[in-house]
């Protein structure tokens, strides 16, 4: 049970850092193919996870971060197919 979760936890960070040089190289004009929609959900869930202000405060230990991840994985799963396309261009550079 404890390694199945560490392996959730493992893919979600990766996910997130993936999500956040797809963003950096968007910025950059590095990598200009990925749709608006796209963008708009990961970047509004990466400023909802920044900013210390939401639904469920952050101060909260545990239950604070928890509608940060939700909202987090939900792009995630919004923009699954640009992560994976921008995953199969990144490794072609």
């Amino acid at each position: 049970m404890a390694g199945q979760l560490a392996r959730i936890l493992l893919k979600f960070w990766y996910d997130l850092k993936l999500m956040a040089f797809l963003l950096y190289d968007f910025i950059r004009r590095v990598y200009p193919v990925t749709p608006k929609k796209a963008l708009t959900s990961m970047t509004v869930a990466l400023i909802y996870f920044l900013v210390p202000f939401d639904v469920i405060p952050d101060f909260i230990p545990l239950v604070g971060y928890l509608d940060d991840a939700l909202l987090l994985k939900f792009a995630l799963d919004f923009a699954r197919e640009d992560l994976d396309a921008y995953l199969i261009w990144k490794g072609m550079r």
